[in-house]
């Protein structure tokens, strides 16, 4: 069975971290992908180990986010560079970038200025921006995405906690995801009308509609949803590791649990007398039990908490998760070619489905190492490709030219 987007085309015009995630997204989908990297540096995640750089490899974030890509090497400052992207363009389906309004209208590559003569593209942009507009991240950065969208306020609970970031990229992942899905319903729609539209995301409007019952909570009773009153919740270290508990919300969590640990009855002091107090007091009733549950091992503080009727878990590292010790992550791992080294083994698609798989054919390509095989399926001849790397409008062997740390200064 053919990949769901098989045939489809996509033009990735991006230099930072917003616009790679969704472009591998759609290839695994299996469209097929052109990446446009600068000329003179290629992809802004590509040195950002510098570690890895310095050794003359692939940073582990660009090659997180590029796989099923080809990549060819433009100078968009050139007329050559610009004639090549034009050209691409013409024959894609989606051209998708993260780029802001002054680079694409100096470019002529928006959708007013594309319309016209290609009305079935479908033209999908990711930015920092959003709703309201100068005063979102600038630069489409995680962190301060959250910061401005509220996202590290929420959750901070109880105890005068200071606003803290989530870890990782989460509100570019999500940001991605809902570009993809907007672009699958553009060419849903597409194939009903005929005509392509334009599809934009923001990480600002992303980070709000992640907070979705703190918003409503607010705008509907001026308060925020009370997530730390919805039941008993603790972590607890044990004898070699740390499991986290989740009790059911208005149930009484810490009578059974004392009964299976063996300890005094909690309830009976007035402080956790109800399943709401419990939650209230639950750092105070966790710091109780702790000595208790530190003389048990993981597997048998998990048994103690199934027992008492709460939800449980063990807190794996994710090295631990990876070494394949506590739980079977091999089924979550696919082996991915990178480019002048070893396969790496990369999170794969999520989504499964039962007749179309991803794939993972291609994998993170070096800097420019198809720009000469999409030129000559563009209908660029030999002559015209030389003519075109000689100008630096082109760099077919941009790869081996920056593979100099300092190049990447």
């Amino acid at each position: 069975m053919s990949p769901v987007l098989d045939g489809i085309r996509v033009v990735e015009l991006g230099s930072g971290a917003l616009s790679p995630q969704p472009g591998q997204t759609l290839g695994d989908l299996g469209a097929e992908v052109v990446k446009v990297e600068h000329g003179a540096r290629g992809d802004a995640l590509r040195p950002v180990d510098r570690q890895a750089v310095d050794n003359d490899l692939m940073a582990p974030a660009f090659a997180a986010a590029n796989r099923n890509k080809r990549s060819i090497c433009v100078d968009l400052a050139t007329p050559g560079g610009e004639d090549v992207v034009r050209r691409l363009v013409e024959r894609a389906d989606v051209l998708l970038h993260d780029h802001g309004a002054p680079c694409i209208e100096r470019l002529a590559l928006g959708h007013a200025d594309l319309a016209g003569g290609h009305p079935r593209l479908i033209h999908a942009s990711i930015s920092s921006a959003g709703s309201i507009g100068s005063t979102a991240a600038p630069s489409g950065h995680e962190l301060l995405a959250q910061a401005t969208s509220g996202l590290t306020h929420t959750g901070c609970g109880r105890g005068g906690h200071l606003p803290r970031s989530l870890p990782g990229t989460p509100v570019i992942y999500a940001a991605s995801a809902l570009l993809v899905q907007g672009i699958l319903g553009a060419l849903l729609e597409r194939g009903r009308s005929g005509r392509g539209q334009e599809v934009t995301v923001s990480l600002f409007d992303t980070a709000l509609a992640m907070q979705g019952s703190e918003v409503a909570s607010l705008s509907m009773y001026g308060r925020s949803p009370g997530w730390d009153d919805l039941g008993y919740r603790a972590t607890f270290t044990t004898r070699d590791g740390t499991v986290t508990v989740v009790g059911v919300v208005d149930a009484d969590a810490l009578g059974p649990l004392c009964r299976e640990l063996g300890v005094d009855d909690l309830t009976e002091r007035a402080e956790f007398s109800t399943p709401y107090l419990q939650a209230r007091n639950g750092e105070a009733a966790t710091a109780l039990l702790a000595p208790a549950v530190a003389e048990l091992t993981n597997l048998q503080a998990l048994e103690v908490f199934e027992t008492a009727g709460l939800a449980c878990a063990p807190r794996l590292g994710l090295r631990t998760l990876l070494d394949g010790s506590s739980v079977g992550a091999g089924p979550l791992l696919v082996d991915v070619d990178v480019a002048g080294q070893p396969a790496a083994q990369l999170p794969r698609h999520p989504v499964r489905m039962s007749r179309s798989r991803a794939q993972t054919g291609r994998g993170v390509p070096a800097l420019g190492q198809d720009t000469e095989n999409v030129l000559a399926e563009l209908g660029f001849v030999p002559g015209e490709i030389r003519a075109l790397a000689g100008v630096g409008a082109i760099r077919p062997d941009a790869d081996r030219e920056i593979r100099s740390a300092a190049n990447y200064v």
